[in-house]
């Protein structure tokens, strides 16, 4: 998860791919990026209450 969420902020990041990108195409890797974010986040804290 780390390594997708690290992949769309590289992305998202490079302004030669935001300037040239369709606005649709943008969106859908923020989504991404929020998707990847939210499951690593859920992940992470399933694995504190594991451990504790």
């Amino acid at each position: 998860m780390n390594k997708e969420v690290e992949r769309v902020e590289k992305k998202l990041s490079n302004q030669g791919f935001v300037s040239k990108a369709p606005a649709k195409v943008i969106e859908e890797e923020r989504a991404k990026m929020d998707d990847y974010s939210a499951k690593r986040d859920k992940v992470l804290a399933r694995i504190n209450e594991l451990r504790a």
